[in-house]
């Protein structure tokens, strides 16, 4: 019975190497959504705009609330998890740093023989406010949003769905 349980963890094993070795294209940490590219906030509009000021502090704005490249590979990497689990409404969280994410799983369909499964996520970043060396608080500023990806057979991998999708399949 020891022998049996011994092949039976090798096997196990070897499978997972297999699928995380041989298969990269799977693992690999694409971006599956435009949601991490763009910051938390952007700076809105002004009548400044064009002046070098309006300029300066949309650059400082752009760059204070931009996910670092290790927050979008956990993003990316926890979202890709969080597909891959068929499960629905378990929440995935990462955290980098000031910055942190949770994804939850709201639904799957079956679209035009593709399965599509349905997310929300957010991401955020947690900022001290100090007031006089007081009592520091802590204020979050977070973007909440939803997506949907497809897996495509042909490709052999997840396609994020646009308004353009349907039209391409």
């Amino acid at each position: 019975m020891k022998t049996l349980l011994l092949y039976i963890k090798k096997i196990n094993i070897l499978t997972f190497l297999i699928l995380f070795i041989l298969f990269p294209s799977q693992v690999k940490s694409e971006n599956l959504s435009i949601f991490t590219e763009t910051p938390i906030i952007v700076n809105p509009e002004s009548e400044l705009e064009g002046f070098l000021i309006d300029l300066i502090l949309d650059k400082m704005v752009y760059h204070y609330y931009k996910i670092p490249k290790a927050g979008v590979k956990k993003h990316n990497s926890t979202l890709f998890l969080s597909i891959s689990d068929p499960t629905h409404g378990k929440i995935y969280s990462w955290k980098s740093g000031k910055f942190y994410g949770l994804i939850r799983m709201i639904s799957s369909k079956k679209e035009k023989e593709n399965i599509c499964r349905i997310w929300q996520e957010e991401i955020g970043k947690f900022t001290n406010v100090d007031n006089y060396g007081k009592n520091p608080h802590v204020r979050v500023t977070n973007k909440i949003g939803s997506n949907k990806a497809c897996f495509n057979l042909d490709k052999g991998k997840w396609v994020m769905v646009d308004e353009n999708y349907h039209f391409k399949n």
